[in-house]
């Protein structure tokens, strides 16, 4: 018997028990300890704002819609308004007009059922991973699809240890719990282009007290959702039962009701064990490149690069998103290494890696915004894409702090910016769309100063883009 074979009867074994059991494991999906918000009080509904808007590839774009539910006599009314852009009669360029469509809503009965399902699903306690149960029948499907990926790694010929190694995953990430926490996964990274919802829903009581939610998510019924703190939950009974009270006309109406299909889900579990398969691919193919990144970094991410741009069909590029072991998990590096045969080509790679990080969180102002700011991401890039600190983005820098009257001396002196670091940060390495906000550049010395940028290369010093300089303590100057 071959050892794909082989393997195929092993994880068909594994899967008629594990998927037997998966939907009943998942119908109470894992919740935070503790709630977003304190249980349901007697404290009576006074108003729930909404906000469902949409930008995107469209001359109609942006698409508002604005809704009000207050309660009036015995249930509650809602009434709002929708506005899109305008287009001139007879333009086929896709120019918009400086005034807007807008359509008045008035007034009209919403059940009182489906007003209080949104207020309880406002109150409910955070949901930590996706139920499940959303998808349907369409889990029936992940284990071909893990089948195929296991099968997928074997064929590169992993040691005897990588491929049980290999199997043992594929055996416990069909089952229930990591089956959800995959699907989670997946359902919070995936992203696509041109197609930017946002929807913000806030109810306010009697007591003083208010709930808010927000997403711009473009996955499975836009979730997960944030709080009004950050935190986020993945109760698919919070869309569906704010898709419960909104008109039929509302921007997201459908996106937040309509059930996923089969496609929605092999789309989550796809990009939830990603990062799974790209693993075991580096270490097949670069074990001992793979265990020297081990070795020093915590590796949040690796993969082969399946175009390496010098077409060197002797080398395999690693892509690695890399932070200190010990360090702030949201400081990473964005490196792009070579491998020969099964090492790295270059081991000093590894020094400029970790001098860049101990450069960042060495300079105080730096560190304290990273250790504020565990949501956002700082991000540096190493020998990847146009956003490192070189010798032309060194010029450009000196030519912006004269602009700007700050730091005077890097003109008579550029070499204090010798082994300066550039860090982006922003609330994700991907855009999201129109509604995020411009990432903040950081710019950390050797020496412990820092100078933190919202605008590059162009531009002094104003209340729009200001330029703030921080001292070896972390105060601004």
């Amino acid at each position: 018997m071959d050892k794909v074979n082989g393997l195929g009867i092993g994880l068909r074994l594994a899967a008629a028990l594990a998927i037997a059991t998966t939907m009943s494991s998942c119908t109470k999906p894992s919740r935070q300890e503790g709630s977003l918000h304190p249980p349901a009080g007697s404290a009576a509904l006074t108003r729930i704002v909404i906000d469902d808007d949409w930008d995107g590839y469209s001359p109609l774009t942006p698409i508002r819609s604005h809704w009000v539910i207050e309660p009036r006599g015995s249930g509650y009314v809602l009434y709002g308004t929708r506005s899109q852009s305008r287009i001139p009669q007879g333009s086929d360029d896709g120019s918009r007009l400086p005034a807007r469509d807008i359509t008045n809503v008035p007034a009209e009965s919403i059940p009182t059922p489906a007003v209080n399902a949104l207020v309880h699903a406002l109150r409910a306690p955070a949901q930590s991973s996706i139920d499940l149960a959303l998808f349907g029948s369409t889990v029936n499907h992940a284990s071909t699809m893990i089948d195929e990926q296991v099968k997928g790694m074997v064929a590169l010929a992993p040691s005897q240890a990588s491929r049980q190694r290999i199997v043992d995953w594929g055996n416990r990430v069909r089952q229930g719990k990591p089956l959800a926490d995959a699907v989670t996964s997946g359902v919070d990274s995936a992203t696509h282009s041109d197609d930017y919802p946002h929807a913000r829903v806030e109810a306010n009581f009697t007591d003083g007290s208010n709930v808010v939610f927000s997403s711009d998510s473009q996955n499975t019924l836009m979730l997960p959702w944030h709080d009004d703190s950050g935190r986020k939950t993945f109760a698919g009974e919070l869309s569906q039962a704010l898709a419960g009270v909104l008109p039929s006309a509302s921007t997201n109406r459908i996106r937040l009701s309509l059930m996923p299909a089969q496609g929605d889900f092999d789309g989550a579990l796809r990009a939830g064990i990603r990062d799974s398969f790209t693993r075991f691919k580096a270490q097949i193919i670069a074990p001992e490149a793979y265990a020297s990144l081990q070795s020093r970094f915590a590796i949040e991410s690796v993969e082969t690069d399946p175009f390496p741009s010098d077409f060197d069909s002797t080398s395999d590029t690693l892509l690695v998103l890399s932070g200190l072991p010990a360090g702030p998990s949201n400081l990473v590096v964005s490196a792009s290494l070579k491998a020969k045969g099964s090492a790295l080509a270059n081991t000093a790679d590894l020094d400029g890696i970790a001098t860049a990080l101990n450069t960042a969180v060495t300079s105080t102002a730096l560190r304290r915004a990273i250790l504020a700011n565990p949501g956002e991401q700082f991000l540096i890039q190493h020998g990847v894409g146009a956003r490192t600190f070189d010798d032309g983005a060194k010029k450009r820098f000196i030519m912006q702090m004269s602009e700007a009257n700050k730091l005077p001396e890097l003109g008579a002196h550029p070499e204090l910016l010798d082994g300066a670091v550039f860090v982006m940060e922003s609330d994700d390495v991907l855009i999201k769309g129109p509604r995020t906000r411009s990432p903040t550049y950081w710019i950390a010395l050797r020496d412990g100063r820092a100078v933190a940028l919202t605008r590059l290369g162009v531009g002094g010093n104003d209340d729009a883009h200001p330029v703030r300089v921080y001292d070896t303590d972390g105060h601004a100057l």
